[in-house]
């Protein structure tokens, strides 16, 4: 039997019909615990992206049908209430990498755009919102004051096209300091990263939850 080794994408594991080991209990767990914010702080390779994937495919509007199938969160009348309910943006940070912090950036906003335009995918009417950061950034040509208010202006648009609550899951938030700190720009970083994740999480009005999985390196 085929195993997925190494797959981070939950949906892909259900739809091909690979071996899956059913955590979902924990993120039941997690759901009826109520918290605002949550960090999923486990070793590497324990799993947690796979559990960031399985939980924007259960909150996410417009799951598959199927996808959970069989598996323990459908018997938990807490989860189901919260299944499906949401719109949720689901940004991986180790993009945000380089031997500068000039490549560090252009690669995160290559990842803050693919988001951007699989949000548009999902959401017909997001484009017509008159957030002009939004388009640069679905269009490949954001600045670096659109990079810097990106989570913050992407729930904005969310929660103005979906009228849903907004999920922020932030996928090794820590890393790009990890590699910041070793190519020595570790204060170009942080004094990006900080008002890009406060717009995101601390001061975004429009965020019903965050989950946060940081690298544990």
């Amino acid at each position: 039997i085929p195993i997925a080794l190494g797959s981070e994408d939950f949906a892909s594991i259900r739809r091909r019909g690979l071996p899956y080991v059913d955590r979902t209990a924990e993120l039941a767990e997690l759901l009826g615990s109520g918290a605002q914010v949550s960090v999923i702080c486990r070793p590497r390779r324990f799993g947690k992206s796979l559990m960031l994937s399985t939980l924007r495919s259960w909150l996410e509007r417009g799951e598959e049908p199927g996808l959970f199938a069989g598996l323990a969160i459908e018997g938990d009348a807490g989860a189901q209430a919260q299944r499906g309910r949401y719109a949720v943006v689901h940004l991986n940070l180790s993009a945000a990498s380089g031997n500068t912090m000039a490549q560090a950036m252009e690669n995160l906003a290559s990842a803050v755009g693919v988001e951007v335009r699989r949000q548009w995918g999902l959401w017909s009417g997001l484009e017509a919102v008159s957030l002009p950061a939004l388009q640069r950034m679905q269009q490949g040509e954001g600045r670096e004051a659109d990079l810097r208010n990106s989570l913050g202006l992407l729930c904005e648009g969310l929660a103005r096209t979906s009228g849903a609550p907004v999920v922020v899951l932030l996928d090794e938030y820590d890393a790009p300091l990890h590699r910041a700190r070793e190519a020595g720009y570790e204060g170009e970083m942080l004094s990006f990263l900080r008002p890009m994740l406060e717009g995101g999480l601390k001061s975004n009005r429009n965020r019903s939850g965050a989950t946060t999985d940081p690298a544990c390196r």
